[in-house]
């Protein structure tokens, strides 16, 4: 069972590492901006949601932990 564990981590990381970023780049580019603004946008967006995600893990754990 951990191997299937182990093929869907590898799965996952390469598409949000090396898949994704060009997706955008390139649904970025058809809908006219830069190369530079798509790379800052993509930015921005995961940092703010690995902002959002760093303040509600607390709470989202406590409450996994309250039920059990």
């Amino acid at each position: 069972m951990d191997v299937i564990r182990l093929a869907n981590s590898a799965y996952s990381i390469i598409v949000t590492t090396a898949v994704f970023p060009l997706f955008f780049k390139a649904m970025a580019s058809d809908a006219g901006i830069s190369d530079v603004d798509s790379t800052a946008y993509l930015g921005y967006t995961i940092a703010i949601a690995t902002f959002i995600l760093a303040m509600l893990s607390p709470i989202l754990g406590t409450i996994a932990d309250y039920k059990g």
